[in-house]
């Protein structure tokens, strides 16, 4: 079972960015990490470089 799983991720390795080490990572270390641009890279492309979020009144829906 651990051979089929090795050969999933080499087939992710070859269209996901970050997986490059993905196996000898797991095998070293027993777990992985994946790369989260959002949380380690956060760049908004805005005049403040910060997200910007914006809130919209939802309309009340009666559901019988």
């Amino acid at each position: 079972m651990k051979n089929v799983y090795r050969l999933i991720r080499d087939g992710i390795v070859q269209v996901i960015l970050g997986f490059e080490t993905f196996n000898q990572r797991t095998e070293a270390l027993g777990e992985f990490e994946l790369l989260n641009t959002v949380r380690d890279q956060p760049k908004f492309v805005t005049v403040s470089g910060k997200a910007n979020i914006v809130v919209h009144e939802l309309a009340s829906i009666d559901v019988p």
